[in-house]
């Protein structure tokens, strides 16, 4: 079991016994962790070891590079893409990086494609990497070129709309997102983020995934809801900080 915390304080923790196996200061928070064979791949809050490549069995650094935006922190970093050689994570100031988990290089560094710090990327089985922005935007960037193909601007009028929740996709490229922290808006967006539906979900804190972790009523905290959204699809929330989707 690998951990990191706010201080870049990395463990490897025996999942049995929980004992301590080893430990390595990063020196910068924590924002994700990604497990590659024996590599351990940490992305961090920081400018100095922005991306770092350690040994997962000894803790030791294979190699580590500096980044001039830090990888966004708070929900982890990292997206893999569907051959499972290359991983995106998303930064500071609407940057996002590409990386090679066998080369153990960057192959696309810090990349502006939003305005804000840049969450959440998960990737499609079409290869379409999906990022959710501060500014209550959503991105949508090729996974091979990391051009940008398509932004959906749901005119909330706040920040924090899709900073701290995760998107699921399915196999036509769909992406189901909720804007939880602003208005409870959840949308299912077709791969170029043009909205194909959307729904509300009321509630006296209008909002999920953040404080209290609730929607409606306080102490409300870990509800879970969803919506038949054709075919076999059904989209569900559990309202965690995160706002984690899942697609039946």
């Amino acid at each position: 079991v690998f951990i990191i915390d706010a201080s870049g304080n990395t463990f490897a923790l025996d999942a049995d016994t929980g004992a301590q196996k080893w430990s390595t200061a990063l020196g910068a928070k924590g924002a994700g962790l990604l497990v590659n064979g024996d590599d351990l791949v940490v992305a961090t809050n920081g400018t100095a070891k922005t991306i770092v490549w350690l040994n997962a069995t000894t803790g030791e650094e294979i190699v580590s590079y500096g980044q001039s935006q830090k990888a966004s922190d708070i929900c982890g970093a990292f997206g893999v893409s569907p051959d499972k050689k290359y991983a995106y994570y998303g930064q500071t100031n609407g940057a996002v990086s590409k990386i090679d988990l066998a080369e153990r290089k960057i192959l696309v560094d810090s990349k502006v494609i939003g305005e804000n710090n840049l969450w959440g990327v998960v990737v499609s089985p079409n290869g379409d990497v999906f990022f959710g922005g501060k500014e209550s935007k959503a991105y949508v960037v090729d996974g091979e070129t990391m051009e940008l193909k398509a932004t959906f601007d749901p005119q909330i009028g706040a920040n924090n709309g899709f900073n701290y929740s995760r998107a699921c996709s399915d196999t036509e490229g769909n992406f189901y997102v909720s804007t939880g922290q602003v208005q409870n808006w959840n949308y299912v967006l077709g791969p170029d983020l043009t909205v194909k539906d959307k729904f509300q979900i009321p509630g006296d804190a209008n909002k999920q995934m953040g404080g209290n972790n609730y929607v409606g009523k306080a102490g409300e905290n870990g509800k879970f809801i969803g919506k038949y959204v054709g075919g076999e699809r059904y989209m569900a929330y559990g309202f965690d900080i995160c706002g984690s989707c899942c697609i039946k």
